[in-house]
């Protein structure tokens, strides 16, 4: 989560044929993306399931009024599931085994 902002600003969220953008939040996942695309394949995922869970939030949080998502308010039992049904695609299969193994999940 280093590599997010902490508060990112989704007052420019507009509605779309299929949900939301929020420009801001995808500018911000493409910098983390350009940051993190030397590192591993798990960072290279992670950076994936953190942006889907902040842009769930970001969702939730537009309907209620609030222009902004913070890093603080990510749900870490969401992230974690989010990481494991990615996890289960064809080409992460061994990623999902060494999870499960290192995690005593």
């Amino acid at each position: 989560m280093s590599f997010w902002s902490g508060e990112i600003s989704i007052e420019t969220g507009q509605f779309i044929e299929n949900g939301m953008l929020f420009k801001n939040l995808s500018f911000v996942w493409g910098n983390v993306e350009q940051k993190t695309n030397d590192l591993d394949e798990w960072m290279s995922l992670m950076t994936w399931v953190l942006f889907a869970e902040f842009h769930s939030q970001a969702i939730l949080n537009n309907k209620n009024g609030t222009g902004y998502v913070d890093k603080y308010d990510i749900n870490k039992d969401n992230v974690k599931k989010r990481l494991l049904e990615n996890l289960k695609a064809p080409d992460y299969l061994d990623m999902y085994e060494e999870f499960i193994r290192d995690n005593k999940v």
